[in-house]
């Protein structure tokens, strides 16, 4: 049987491993090293060859700069988002491990709905997002390769003409596509996560509230349950 965090947060909890951003305990040696290395190639390089092109680039700079301003500081901020993920990923996994503590377990039917309930929102909260992030980088990759010039889909900077060399072009074609998608993903994974935390805690918080207004009915009923079971078999 699935612990709690895992039903409600699994999808997360995968899509964070892939991207270097949750323990992953069978080597975590081996992991930490891929880690690291998921973030300087994926994470890091997009938005600093950006802000250098609208930094260098003085000829077309006003235009590069809108166009590419909002998707920077987007990415850029990622870099900050994703820190406490990678420097302390323990401390997700305790936060996670959290919910599967007796605390937080339902005795009666009606509050393990509830908790079902929220789960399965917010795992269709998690998959709806993520297929909607990802489409769209697709859609914005596919509108460059469609246009009648080459063109990358984020304008950035490197010291050779990428758009006169097939190789270079596809490679760097292909850094800024994962670069960005990487953006988009985690920021799809990481917001639902927290959101699913959050509604957790509301769910819990409803259990607790309808537990302490029929505290009375429960206290009843567990003591007539504890009677009829200590009873004699022949009374009963």
């Amino acid at each position: 049987m699935k612990k709690v965090n895992e039903k409600a947060f699994g999808f997360n909890m995968t899509i964070l491993k892939i991207l270097g951003l949750y323990p992953y305990n069978s080597c975590p040696k081996i992991y930490h090293v891929y880690a690291y290395s998921f973030y300087v190639i994926f994470t890091l390089p997009i938005p600093i060859l950006s802000f250098a092109n609208i930094l260098i680039d003085r000829e077309n700079n006003m235009q590069i700069f809108t166009e590419n301003f909002f998707m920077v500081i987007e990415i850029s901020t990622l870099m900050v988002k994703l820190l406490p993920f990678k420097n302390h990923p323990e401390r997700i996994q305790r936060t996670l491990g959290w919910l599967n503590e007796d605390i937080f377990s339902t005795r009666l039917e009606k509050h393990g709905n509830m908790l079902e309930d929220s789960i399965r929102l917010g795992r269709k909260l998690s998959h709806t997002f993520f297929v909607v992030c990802v489409a769209n980088v697709f859609l914005w990759a596919l509108k460059a390769l469609l246009s009648t010039e080459r063109v990358l889909m984020l304008d950035v900077w490197v010291p050779f003409d990428v758009l006169k060399h097939n190789m270079l072009y596809w490679g760097t074609f292909l850094l800024v596509f994962l670069g960005v998608m990487n953006a988009a993903v985690g920021n799809a994974i990481i917001d639902t996560l927290i959101a699913g935390l959050i509604y957790q805690g509301a769910t819990q918080l409803r259990i607790l509230k309808d537990t302490l207004e029929n505290l009375g009915q429960l206290t009843d009923d567990e003591v007539s349950e504890k009677k009829r079971t200590q009873m004699p078999k022949g009374i009963i």
